[in-house]
């Protein structure tokens, strides 16, 4: 297979499989429908992340569901869940009706007419304002071109300011419970599709667990948005050997009875009661994947170690090497959209695999019962580099490897003078790095850490009460350190806290790490300060700073047998940090056996 490779601003990479992936993975990678974890013999639970849960059934004419083949799970469709609500607009009123759409955003009459009178002002208040200029000023060339720029500007900004306000019109006809007659006639997969893409647009994720249900009642389909815990009737009739099912309400929180059980919910689940003839039979917990959690409720919690695995910036295109790459995405001005914060247990985009398995060789140390991955992926413009362009001048000006480990000829470095006049100058290698903190980036990727975090205690607690005992180790890189620290706050006290090993971080000064919370803490990567290392040998994609936290016997640089693996890329790149596996344990960060 020819080997392809790709690194971001965070990046591990993405690679191509020599064998084609079959329609039902294909199925799930795109839509991000079920994962499923790989627990021990006690907590075999398949599973998915997300904090609104999506089902779909059919209602009769008697309020009953429709069953196919008397099977009740396959009568409650649950296609994906994800992290926000859905959006639906009931508009009735023909001004507010979209004429057309630029992009994503649509455009209604009001908006047109709006952008009309506002322009239509602007030009005659602009012809006005010339006349008194000319008549008051003699020399009134320059005044006119500044008020013809001022008028413009204003003009613009009062578009844009009106397109605000008039959206906010949209929200009286929003449907947050009933019909959704933009769905009348369209198929059970249809409707599926388009809330499988659809986002909310006047919302923030959501942190509390809530289900959506869309039930197809003749030819509507009806929204209903309830809580984490749905409740089912199925009715057996012994005479007639038929079964209906019935919807029948909704909870917070797990409540059966015959298994005297009352419990905060802390994932999705579906409680269904058997009634023959109208005695209570049996009741059935089930978790959002349709797995029977009956018997698994009253069992005796294992102690287990679970394994994140945070990446970092995924880039869109492939190179033949790292600079093909960032020319390519210079050129092409692509970013994947921002994380969507789930959580996988299989590595979703291919970013740490392929590259000298490292995943296998923090398995063999950590031995963990589990594995999961979350995605701390975000646009360039949340890192010290703001915006890709700046980050693509950075990398052609600054120097290779130098050729000789013992004589470094990189500390100062020719660059162009001015754009505009030509000229060259010498100035010092490293303050081309970007090293002023983008505060709002990482907080930014902090906060949506957050509600990663929420999806990792969802996951972990697919029976209730079973993250209290397990031990969380946590592999970041790059983008993935802010990230990381938003899941760590809001795991905390939910979870013991066993090894943090943040690889090549960007942006790490705005971060802190509490090192009394966890058994082992290390620092991978460059080191620019102290004795700082030759520039060519820096990180150029996240230059290297200290975690707030962390000591300066925390922080582990590359061996001297590494030397051909550093420079402004590949000092970030994850396939590069196999070195920390060849550490002895009397080496700082080594990383015993479990």
């Amino acid at each position: 297979m020819e080997q392809v490779l790709a690194i971001g601003l965070g990046a591990g990479v993405n690679h191509v499989k020599n064998e084609p992936f079959s329609y039902l993975e294909w199925k799930h990678i795109r839509q991000q429908i079920y994962t499923f974890s790989m627990y021990d013999a006690y907590e075999n639970v398949g599973t998915s992340s997300g904090r609104v849960a999506y089902y779909f059934w059919e209602k009769n004419k008697d309020g009953s569901i429709r069953l196919n083949n008397d099977d009740v799970m396959a009568a409650l469709l649950r296609p994906f869940k994800k992290n926000y609500y859905s959006y639906h607009l009931n508009i009735t009123v023909f001004w507010f009706k979209p004429l057309f759409y630029i992009k994503s955003y649509s455009v209604n009459l009001i908006h047109l007419l709006v952008t009309i009178l506002i322009f239509s002002s602007a030009i005659y208040y602009r012809i006005k304002l010339h006349r008194i200029i000319k008549l008051r000023f003699r020399k009134s060339l320059i005044m006119r071109i500044f008020s013809r720029i001022a008028i413009f500007v204003g003009a613009i900004g009062s578009v844009l300011f009106l397109y605000i306000i008039v959206n906010f019109g949209y929200q009286f006809f929003e449907v947050k419970e009933g019909i959704i007659h933009t769905f009348d006639h369209l198929t059970e997969a249809n409707v599926r599709s388009k809330i499988s893409s659809n986002i909310h647009r006047s919302t923030n994720d959501v942190f509390q667990l809530h289900s959506e249900v869309i039930v197809k009642e003749k030819k509507h389909w009806v929204l209903h948005r309830f809580k984490s815990v749905l409740y089912f009737t199925v009715n057996e009739d012994s005479v007639r050997g038929t079964q209906k099912l019935y919807f029948s309400g909704t909870s917070d929180s797990l409540l059966v009875p015959t298994l005297s059980l009352a419990k905060k919910a802390k994932s999705h689940y579906m409680v269904v009661s058997f009634k023959r003839n109208n005695r209570l039979v049996q009741q059935k917990i089930l978790n959002y994947a349709g797995i029977d959690l009956t018997s698994k409720i009253q069992l005796k919690d294992p102690v287990s170690r679970v394994l994140l695995f945070v990446n970092g910036y995924r880039p869109t295109v492939f190179g033949a090497d790292f600079e093909e790459t960032f020319a390519a995405i210079q050129q092409k001005g692509l970013e994947f959209p921002n994380s969507e914060n789930l959580l996988f247990d299989f590595d979703r985009f291919d970013y740490w695999q392929p590259w000298n398995n490292i995943v296998g060789l923090f398995q063999k140390r950590i031995n963990p019962a589990t594995i999961l991955y979350a995605d701390g992926h975000f646009s360039v413009a949340t890192s010290n580099y703001k915006n890709i362009l700046t980050f693509t001048e950075v990398s052609n000006r600054y120097p290779k490897r130098c050729s000789n480990s013992k004589k470094h000829h990189c500390f100062k470095t020719i660059t162009t003078r001015s754009k505009f006049f030509g000229g060259t100058k010498k100035e010092n290698t490293l303050d081309l790095l970007p090293l002023k903190s983008n505060k709002k980036g990482f907080e930014l990727r902090y906060q949506n850490g957050k509600i990663a975090g929420l999806n990792l205690l969802q996951r972990l607690n697919e029976i209730p009460n079973r993250s209290s005992n397990d031990t969380l180790f946590i592999v970041a890189h790059s983008m993935g350190f802010a990230y990381s620290l938003g899941i760590i706050d809001v795991v905390r006290g939910h979870i013991n806290f066993g090894g943090f090993y943040i690889i090549a971080p960007e942006n790490a000064n705005s971060g802190k790490v509490n090192t009394n919370e966890w058994k082992e803490v290390w620092q991978y990567g460059s080191k620019l300060w102290g004795k700082v290392e030759a520039p060519c040998l820096q990180d150029g994609i996240a230059p290297q700073q200290l975690a707030q936290g962390l000591s300066h016997k925390k922080h582990v640089s590359f061996p001297v047998n590494t030397y051909s693996h550093r420079g402004f890329f590949n000092s970030h790149f994850i396939g590069y940090y196999t070195w920390i596996f060849d550490l002895q344990s009397k080496d700082k960060g080594f990383i015993g056996q479990h």
